[in-house]
């Protein structure tokens, strides 16, 4: 997606480089109850469902393609 095509669903640029930031971070915390919108594996799912995979060099590292 283009920074406008994300700016056209409410995301900016900005915030999709920070979720992208954070998921390299992957595993992260133990999860600690699976409603919990700040646990990464949440973080990871919202940007597979926006377009992302593992071509993008944060979700590789992320899931060590």
């Amino acid at each position: 997606m283009s920074a406008i095509e994300y700016e056209k669903v409410g995301l900016s640029v900005e915030q999709v480089n920070n979720l992208l930031f954070q998921v390299k971070n992957w595993p992260g915390e133990v999860l600690k109850s699976h409603n919990d919108s700040s646990q990464l594996i949440h973080k990871l799912c919202f940007i597979a469902d926006i377009g992302f995979d593992v071509n993008t060099p944060e979700i590789a590292e992320a899931v060590e393609c």
